[in-house]
């Protein structure tokens, strides 16, 4: 595959080119491996990180080139390259695996007057693996421990977990019960349709209310119900709000509560609870998993509008900061009529 996963809206100081590279995980919110990651600077700071599947070498010419299109999107004043995977044992004295690649980024980067920071490689970014430089014999080292880099240390105290690859990110949004699902599938289908609004925002505060308890669980009524609710665009458009303020407590049972409808509920009404936690994601910078909850989304449905401008506003890297107003623009609201 070589799509690309957006990285953090926090930003991060530049130290040495180890802590860098031991910096990736938290910045992209899981260990990346057999990886393209580039970085994107303004200054000394990182603003902006993706990565793509490391490509074959027919296709080299033309991963790079996405590689490099989406980080100049971001108006960069210079990029870090930094390429996970691949021996270097063996190879010829000067020669670090993955080259070409790491050139054709490079290249396509300075066609288009943005200057290269660094360009590095790893075999995988554990404590104590070497590294490399592409363009400096004389430069490299080993890792230090990733979780005890300033990125790791920040990546902490705002709550964010890093996953060790992106399969097991990927997973929190994988069906829990494909056979369940399918019956919920079935029972949807002879449902009655949609809910009204007053019905629909009435069991979404509901579910809100009940998953900050301790205990909680959805039955498959429930499931059902929500996903009812959803399908009412002014019910899910007033979900969205539920995402500010970014990374609070209360967007943070909202996540829960997107996340495990997205387990739990089959397609196409997946696609609703899917883009949900997307755009929550999207806003508290978790990109990694915003992106993966938007695929799945435009899996469950590739026809869903929403998810599709929120794909591309991530593959284009707009700032969160850009998509904040969204949620305001709903005609009704989650607010009871005692609120």
């Amino acid at each position: 595959m070589t799509t690309p996963t957006t990285a953090t809206r926090h930003q991060v100081h530049v130290r040495d080119p180890g802590e860098l590279i031991a910096s990736t995980p938290s910045l992209l919110g899981f260990r990346p491996a057999e990886s393209l990651v580039v970085h994107a600077h303004q200054g000394t700071r990182i603003t902006f990180s993706l990565r793509l599947d490391i490509p074959s070498r027919e296709h080299t010419g033309e991963v790079a080139a996405t590689a490099a299109g989406l980080a100049l999107g971001t108006g960069p004043t210079g990029v870090t390259i930094v390429v996970v995977g691949g021996d270097a044992r063996g190879a010829p004295p000067g020669e670090v695996p993955n080259s070409a690649l790491a050139e054709a980024v490079i290249a396509d980067c300075a066609a288009a007057g943005v200057p290269l920071v660094h360009a590095m490689w790893a075999p995988e970014i554990r404590k104590g693996a070497p590294w490399r430089c592409y363009r400096d014999l004389a430069c490299g080292g080993t890792l230090p421990e990733p979780e005890s880099t300033v990125a790791a240390a920040a990546t902490a105290a705002i709550g964010r977990v890093v996953y060790d690859s992106r399969e097991e990110m990927a997973s929190l949004l994988a069906p829990d019960d494909v056979a369940e699902v399918a019956r919920r599938a079935v029972m949807l289908a002879e449902s009655s349709g949609d809910l009204g609004t007053d019905e629909g925002l009435a069991a979404l505060r509901d579910a809100l209310d009940r998953v900050a308890r301790p205990g909680f669980a959805l039955s498959n009524a429930d499931i059902a119900t929500l996903a009812r609710a959803m399908s009412v665009t002014a019910v899910r458009d007033a979900c969205l709000a539920t995402a500010l303020p970014a990374g609070s407590p209360e967007a943070l049972s909202a996540e829960r509560l997107w996340t495990e409808l997205t387990r739990v509920t089959p397609a196409p009404e997946r696609a609703a609870p899917a883009t949900l936690l997307g755009y929550s994601a999207y806003l508290r910078g978790e990109c990694a998993l915003a992106g993966m909850a938007l695929e799945e989304a435009l899996g469950a449905d590739p026809t869903y509008l929403l998810a599709q401008l929120l794909h591309a506003a991530m593959s284009t890297g707009l700032s969160p900061d850009r998509l904040v107003g969204i949620a305001g623009l709903a005609e009704t609201s989650l607010d009871g009529p005692d609120d």
